[in-house]
């Protein structure tokens, strides 16, 4: 099979097992943006230097200690877009701040959060557990790690008897509040919902964060079925009966997007950076492959645009990314003779069709 690229951006094909067990074809095209510095709200470029896909999960640190920062590509379908961020809250005007509000919009979807400079949870002798009040700062990191949760030893001399919260064992917040002797302080979370502020140690809360989701934390885990002597016994040849295919979504719940961006959508980012607001929208690109079959047969299909990752770790805003990810099927019931990745690129406010090739 021959793989012919007419973009300049990185693509694979490669073949997998639906949830039924059927063969099918996969394509993905990945594309490194970049923001328009000279031109705010215009359509993001795509950058010389284009990279490869990202064919692993790359955490910050351990898989075992740290979170998830860069999603691998090398997923087959996503019910869902994933939009997700590496970046930094930065306080307004750079000037100290105690908490401060970031939001952003992409398309449809929009969502705020509010950021905290350090605080603890501080043992009191007659009222229990307190949190203190917020000290000063510039900048928050939008990381899992400054997010609710964490872990803890119910037993210190035990490594047996480590507690972790399931949703989000790198945080800071969950620990053992009968524990501790007055005066001692807890690290508290630095993210939270707006609408529903972190004020009780005892409570279990959502952790907030524009980061990816780990694999193996919750609620992705439960989305990846039952691996068990029942599966086993089965033959282990397909999924799960109880997977989901909303296990492959990384971006956190409330950066999920309904169905798939068109292209055009505005973008608009605040707080994110130190030099103010971010603000652009998606290339009006149209991703399409063409499967061309040794009988004679010609099968065109879109690709949707299922992931959009925010890079805005760089100290230059220059060097900042967002990278696209396309993906869609196309069948492997024949021969298949040439594969080939196409884009159409339409005038900024011109309607796409909506893209149903890859449910």
């Amino acid at each position: 099979m021959e793989l012919v690229t007419y973009t300049p951006f990185p693509v694979l094909p490669f073949q997998n097992q639906d949830p039924q067990g059927r063969r099918r074809g996969v394509m993905i095209m990945r594309a490194a943006m970049r923001f328009d510095r000279d031109n705010p709200g215009a359509p993001l470029l795509p950058v010389p230097d284009q990279g490869a896909l990202n064919f692993q999960d790359r955490y910050r640190d351990s898989h075992t200690n740290s979170s998830l920062r860069w999603a691998s590509d090398l997923v087959p379908y996503k019910p869902n877009a994933d939009i997700y961020f590496d970046a930094t809250a930065y306080a307004p005007g750079n000037a100290p701040a105690r908490t401060w509000e970031v939001a952003m919009r992409v398309g449809t979807l929009a969502h705020q959060l509010r950021v905290s400079g350090p605080r603890w949870w501080q043992r009191k002798r007659w009222r229990g557990w307190r949190l203190s009040e917020a000290e000063p700062a510039t900048q928050v990191p939008l990381t899992y790690e400054h997010a609710y949760g964490g872990s803890f030893r119910t037993d210190p001399e035990d490594p047996a008897t480590v507690t972790a919260f399931p949703a989000n064992p790198v945080g800071r917040g969950y620990f053992d509040v009968k524990a501790g002797a007055v005066g001692d302080q807890v690290a508290a979370p630095q993210i939270e919902d707006p609408t529903k502020p972190i004020n009780d140690p005892t409570t279990p809360y959502t952790p907030m964060s524009w980061g990816a989701t780990a694999p193996v934390w919750q609620p992705r885990k439960n989305k990846a079925g039952t691996y068990d002597q029942q599966w086993l016994d089965a033959g282990g040849r397909k999924l799960p009966d109880d997977y989901q295919d909303a296990f492959n979504n990384c971006a956190h719940e409330t950066l999920q997007y309904t169905g798939y961006p068109l292209g055009d959508e505005e973008i608009y980012l605040q707080g994110l950076s130190p030099h103010g607001d971010l603000h652009a929208r998606l290339p009006n690109y149209r991703a399409l492959l063409l499967a061309r079959y040794h009988g004679g047969a010609m099968l065109p299909q879109g690709l949707a645009l299922d992931t959009l990752f925010f890079d805005l770790s760089a100290s230059d805003p220059a060097d900042y990314r967002v990278y696209l990810t396309w993906r869609g099927f196309y069948p492997v019931d024949q021969p298949l003779r040439r594969l080939e990745s196409r884009l159409a690129i339409l005038p900024s406010g011109t309607n796409q069709e909506a893209v149903h090739g890859c449910s």
